[in-house]
């Protein structure tokens, strides 16, 4: 047999072999094609079709730590729901139809996150920090400049969330615990706000950390940086955020039984680029 004839039959072998395991329930049984309309969890909404957009799972009897912290990233704090200083009736707090949207569902926006595990120098109060790592987080919000026909009002734009973690030692860790898991819909499935704060919680943390936790009363020690145009880098390029704010965290590790174990202390900065449409 010649060379190219092996060639040949192994590749018929190896794709023997993938049909195999296709058939043999070793892979999805049907691969889900992208465009495909996803169907809201949460919201009841119907199909959604991608690229659009899908307003996040949350109720007000959802009283989880990350239901909590999910709600503050994207409405509470969002400089699209209310800009600072100024009154606001775009973005009602305890209304998730009327905050900024997923891209279609969580694998959609947690896949087209970018990560930076470089360390990267910050700015927030006026003062350098230096985060250890950083992510940017995709989502939508309702532009009212970027109108996509002649009648539209409130055109899906895309914006991004600049997130990071610094150490500091002057947040204590006394009292550090798990953050626990995001509500699930009443389908079952996780669609909601407080998988966007898992998915930070999880990452935001330095190289050898294994494990974020939240201190006790973290959401009444927020800090905030009311300006416009702060600049932070990522991947060596510069991006402006806008009415950035921190929260502190505990990071480390757990032991055998599950006990955290605590390393630092520090902050997770979020900020918001493009400031959102007033």
């Amino acid at each position: 047999m010649s060379e190219h004839e092996g060639a040949l039959q192994t590749r018929r072998k190896f794709l023997g072999l993938a049909i195999g395991l296709l058939t043999a329930g070793c892979a999805p049984a049907t691969l889900q094609n992208p465009l495909t309309p996803a169907t809201s969890s949460c919201t009841g909404a119907g199909p959604i079709k991608f690229p659009e957009g899908d307003v996040w799972g949350w109720s007000t009897a959802w009283t989880g730590e990350l239901d909590k912290l999910g709600r503050i990233i994207m409405a509470t704090k969002n400089p699209y729901c209310t800009e600072p200083n100024q009154a606001s009736t775009t973005c009602q707090d305890t209304d998730a139809k009327t905050w900024p949207q997923q891209l279609t569902s969580a694998d959609t926006w947690r896949v087209l996150t970018e990560f930076d595990f470089f360390p990267n120098s910050w700015t927030f109060l006026g003062s350098p920090i230096t985060v250890q790592r950083s992510m940017r987080i995709p989502y939508l919000i309702g532009h009212v400049d970027a109108k996509h026909g002649h009648n539209a009002k409130n055109a899906l734009a895309l914006e991004h969330l600049l997130v990071g973690y610094a150490d500091d030692p002057t947040v204590s860790t006394g009292g550090a615990q798990g953050w626990g898991s995001a509500t699930a819909c009443s389908s079952g499935q996780v669609d909601a706000v407080g998988l966007l704060a898992e998915f930070i919680t999880l990452n935001m943390k330095a190289k050898g950390d294994t494990t974020g936790f939240r201190v006790p009363v973290w959401d009444t020690l927020l800090g905030a940086d009311n300006q416009d145009g702060v600049a932070w880098s990522f991947r060596q390029a510069k991006f402006q955020v806008n009415y950035p704010f921190r929260l502190p965290v505990a990071v480390g590790q757990v032991d055998a039984a599950g006990n955290p174990v605590p390393r630092s202390g520090g902050y997770i900065y979020v900020g918001y680029e493009g400031g959102g449409a007033y």
